[in-house]
């Protein structure tokens, strides 16, 4: 109102509402400074807009942006849709930021809020970046049980072999859930033995 010529709208850019403003890619918002100097400028922290909005809205409790974002952030279990966070499915997971929530691997389960997913023993859940995530095995002298949420070292004297479900004693020995235990005096086993005989 008032102006005695037209600002033009930066390349790619379109005039909208009878002129009075321009269109600006996702996360920005056409900004008027004084009656003729208007560009984009970017959305605050914690607000978003995507090319569907006019103005930048807040991002909803629980999650969050930086400046110029055209989505929130969400916390882990949790993606973006649109306009709101939606929680994973029971066969699903996401890390935070996510967009979508990654598939767990067959006949496995979300864990902990859909955060991860369930694997077989010797294996555990682990993100490659952002949507990726999948089962890999235990590395080299670790072991981890399907009690267990962690793969952890196996003990003093015991080894075992990438994605062990468990720790391989030496002869005379025998591995007893989380440990090496000494076999009694009427028994006796081999290297690498569950049991004694």
């Amino acid at each position: 109102e008032g102006a005695l010529s037209c600002t033009e709208c930066p390349i790619k850019s379109i005039s909208l509402h009878n002129g009075t403003t321009c269109s600006c890619n996702a996360g920005n918002i056409w900004s008027w400074d004084g009656k003729t100097n208007g560009s984009c400028k970017a959305c605050s922290n914690s607000t978003y807009r995507n090319d569907q909005m006019e103005m930048c809205a807040s991002c909803p409790r629980g999650s969050s942006s930086v400046a110029g974002s055209s989505y929130c952030s969400c916390t882990a279990g949790l993606y973006w849709n649109t306009t709101s966070c939606h929680r994973c499915s029971e066969v699903s997971s996401s890390q935070e930021g996510a967009l979508s929530c990654t598939e767990c691997p067959i006949k496995s389960i979300s864990l902990h809020n859909g955060t991860t997913c369930s694997c077989n023993a010797g294996n555990i859940w682990s993100w490659d970046g952002k949507t990726n995530g999948s089962c890999k095995a235990c590395s080299n002298s670790t072991y981890r049980n399907d009690q267990m949420e962690m793969c952890a070292s196996c003990p003093r004297g015991s080894s075992s072999v990438a994605g062990s479900s468990y720790c391989s004693c030496t002869a005379g020995l025998y591995w007893n859930t989380t440990s090496c235990h000494r076999c009694s005096e009427v028994s006796s086993s081999q290297e690498g033995a569950l049991s004694c005989t």
